[in-house]
Parts: C-alpha cells; sequence; structure tokens
C-alpha cells in the first residue's frame, strides 16, 4: 500500500480559481468543474484516490464531505468565523485543529482538509500557518500535544496559496498586526476523506 510522504503540503503560486463560483451557490455540495479538476489533482500529487463519485456537479449527501468559501474575520490577531447571531466561533489562531471527518471509515480512507488562499489582504501583515513537529518521537502513538518537546514548521501565507493537510496532522494559523477593524480574510476549503492506493 503506498501513502502520502508528507504530513501536509504548501503549494504557492496557485493559479487564481474564480470563488465567484462559490458565492453563486450556497450549496456546500455544489462543486463547479474547475475545482474538480484542481481538487483531483491535489489528490494525485497526494498520492491518494478521490474516493467521491460527483454526479451534477454535487458531492455525496450521505457523506460528511464539503466544499465551502468561508469569509473568515481577522482582528486583534485572531482569526475566527462569526455564527448567526454574531458570536466568534472556529478561530483557527487560538488553538491546534487536525482534519476530522465522520465519513464512512475503513482501513484506507482518512481525513483530508485542503485550504486555498486566494486573497490575503496586505493589511494583516504576514500570516502563517504552524505544524508542530516532535522533537523525539515516542515509539507509542500519542494523541497529546502537552508534556512533549516540539519544533514548529512555520510557513508564510500568500494569495494563492494552497495547503494539503493530511491526517493526524496538527495546525494552527499565526497573524503579524493585531489590527483593531475587522479584515476578511477569504478561505476556499475542501474537507472529505482520501483513498491509499493498494
Amino acid at each position: 500500500m503506498s501513502y502520502p510522504t508528507k504530513d501536509y503540503h504548501i503549494i504557492k503560486n496557485q493559479q487564481l480559481l474564480d470563488i465567484s463560483l462559490l458565492h453563486k451557490n450556497n450549496n456546500f455540495k455544489f462543486i463547479p468543474d474547475e475545482y474538480i479538476a484542481f481538487i483531483k489533482n491535489l489528490y494525485k500529487y497526494n498520492n491518494t484516490i478521490f474516493p467521491y463519485e460527483i454526479i451534477n456537479n454535487k458531492l455525496p449527501n450521505e457523506l460528511y464531505v464539503y466544499l465551502a468559501l468561508e469569509d473568515y474575520i481577522c482582528k486583534n490577531g485572531e482569526i475566527y468565523l462569526k455564527d448567526y447571531k454574531g458570536r466568534k466561533t472556529n478561530f483557527i489562531t487560538n488553538s491546534f485543529n487536525k482534519p476530522y471527518i465522520e465519513d464512512e471509515y475503513n482501513d484506507n480512507r482518512y481525513a483530508i482538509s485542503i485550504l486555498y488562499f486566494p486573497n490575503v489582504p496586505k493589511e494583516i501583515g504576514k500570516l502563517e500557518i504552524i505544524f508542530p513537529q516532535l522533537v523525539n518521537k515516542p515509539k507509542h502513538w500519542t494523541q497529546s500535544l502537552f508534556g512533549n518537546k516540539f519544533l514548529y514548521d512555520k510557513y508564510i501565507i500568500k494569495s494563492g496559496t494552497v495547503i494539503l493537510i493530511n491526517p493526524y496532522t496538527n495546525y494552527k494559523f499565526s497573524v503579524d498586526n493585531k489590527l483593531t477593524t475587522e479584515i476578511n480574510i477569504p478561505i476556499v476549503e475542501f474537507v472529505g476523506s482520501i483513498q491509499y492506493p493498494i
């Protein structure tokens, strides 16, 4: 069985995709043609199989898989969304996240996140993604980030950057400028499964 060679991939200077296609259709199961080709190419780059059948540009309703354009907000050094009541949710700067999915698992299917940054505003300064790497990997699997020594891999994100994050890979974002006004950061997010080639 073949597996991805890395926990994550950073692809810079990606040809800009038309995000207005996602604005027009608020259905997270809808996937425009150019995004189908884009995501399938990333799966190949990652040495994995795209496990979904797409019919009439729609992802399967019964599985936890979606493509969304999220308008994140940057303020006071934090990046977050707001819910329908205007409350801050889904902070991606304060704690580590990892791909998570409630799909129909089998032994060779795992979660993946693909993040595409079409426009990083200059006003926010340097936007980075941070991946913790264990200094001494334990012989047994551990879920906790606490009580271990870590080095941190950091990558600057600019407009046109794509980040592909494989299963069990922790990450978070940081931003330079602690702005007191809200700045929008559009992020296109694909969440789904990967299947490893046999």
